[in-house]
């Protein structure tokens, strides 16, 4: 992927790695010369050109393992995501040895992953004492824009969000129309869970829906819980972020949860969304469903109108949103599980427990159970919802501040470029005196 492919491909296998290798280019930069590659072709002819010019080259692939370009002729780095407890050892295709991580990584010198918790479930799995390093995406200077409005200026009472894409708002829709039609449906003998299968027109007779060119506009006030997520990842737990929110906030006419999704087929949720809202109500807060790719001002400007960043997955690799919107100063609601252990606190947070269960690596076809994740406990989620909504009352906004500034101070150790820097070194060290 490239800045050419990227916005066709949102929420394809791998796609954030495109905005991870963005966000490590400026610390990069600091080091030495960045040429950015597609392919084998490519990085071996740079390769050769440095060569003769004198010029050590190192290629960092930022992609999984089983995707790592082979037959380069420089040193090839690793750098991935991972966010269980164990790779995979085995080949989970006949035919396809790239699929065992461990046998790929095992003819790496070194290798780069994003937290401290998959470095560990690395080192476990390699023989040797491999050097494996723990390096996060250096976001935390990206968000000086933001996190000066937020720090220094009053909360925002509301705000208006403007972009090219598709929206649905929980305002709009008629529950009592879409009992009607559920009835209907079941007396056809359909189940629920295909009340809306093979209707993909549905949620855009209530939704505000928009076509290449046409701009969507949607306003919105008084506490904002803000998610991004791919919404066909299972690991992102979507379900109980938005029932928790809907049990915690019935009576709430100024709570609104805000999804952005990330992935292209928008109608399929939207319908998911649309028969959940159906079973929730009588309810009097809000949920709006946002899809369309956001400029860097308009990600701003949803950064600095958002109340919290809501995180409720199983597991994360590092969870770019999440780190961009607390280095922003937006607090958050999230487990201190997996990769989110290493930024998420109790002054920057409302922690939700969770607990360990028994899962499968997602690109596993025979999803047995070889990993373990974490389920975040559901009425924790509820109990969170509801204090972080009291912090944000006049009488508790120094609270508020604290976990504001807990917020900035503890990601700016965390994913700052100094900070990723500091790191980085010890990778080209490690090269030099390996190559000695």
């Amino acid at each position: 992927m490239n800045d050419r492919t990227i916005y066709d491909r949102i929420g394809v296998a791998e796609y954030s790695y495109y905005f991870v290798l963005k966000s490590f280019v400026p610390m990069l930069e600091r080091f030495g010369e960045v040429i950015l590659v597609d392919n084998n072709e490519e990085a071996n002819k740079h390769y050769l050109e440095s060569k003769c010019d004198g010029v050590r080259c190192i290629l960092f692939c930022f992609s999984p393992p089983h995707n790592l370009l082979v037959d380069i002729e420089c040193l090839v780095v690793p750098v991935f995501a991972w966010e269980f407890d164990t790779i995979p050892n085995v080949s989970l295709e006949q035919g396809n040895s790239t699929l065992d991580w461990v046998s790929v990584l095992d003819k790496c010198r070194l290798a780069i992953t994003h937290s401290k918790y998959s470095k560990k479930a690395v080192k476990r799995a390699l023989s040797g004492d491999r050097p494996i390093f723990a390096i996060p995406s250096p976001v935390w200077d990206n968000q000086s824009v933001p996190r000066k409005k937020i720090l220094f200026s009053k909360p925002t009472k509301s705000f208006t969000l403007e972009f090219k894409g598709e929206c649905l708002d929980s305002h709009f829709i008629d529950t009592d129309q879409l009992d009607q039609q559920h009835g209907e449906q079941r007396k056809k003998g359909i189940e629920p869970n295909e009340l809306f299968a093979g209707k993909p027109n549905l949620s855009g007779d209530v939704a505000q829906k928009s076509v290449p060119g046409r701009g969507v506009k949607v306003v919105l006030s008084g506490a904002v819980y803000t998610s991004i997520f791919n919404p066909y990842d299972y690991r992102k737990n979507w379900e109980a972020m938005i029932t928790a929110f809907f049990y915690a906030f019935r009576h709430r006419r100024d709570a609104t949860l805000l999804i952005k999704i990330s992935a292209n087929h928008y109608a399929a949720f939207t319908d998911r969304v649309v028969d959940m809202l159906r079973r929730l109500e009588p309810y009097q807060c809000r949920i709006v469903v946002i899809y369309g790719f956001l400029e860097t001002y308009q990600y701003q400007k949803l950064m600095v109108g958002s109340t919290y960043y809501v995180n409720t997955s199983f597991s994360e690799g590092q969870c770019l949103p999440l780190m961009e919107f607390l280095s922003a100063g937006v607090p958050a609601i999230a487990p201190r599980s997996s990769a989110l252990s290493e930024y998420v606190y109790p002054w920057n947070a409302f922690v939700l427990r969770s607990h360990p269960e028994p899962t499968h690596w997602q690109h596993d076809p025979r999803e047995k159970f070889r990993a373990t994740h974490y389920r975040v406990e559901w009425q924790a989620l509820v109990n969170a919802y509801k204090t972080s909504y009291m912090v944000t009352k006049i009488w508790a906004l120094p609270i508020y501040k604290v976990l504001q500034l807990g917020a900035v101070i503890t990601l700016k150790f965390h994913c700052s470029i100094n900070s990723c820097a500091g790191k980085f070194k010890k990778v080209l060290n490690e090269i030099v005196v390996s190559r000695s």
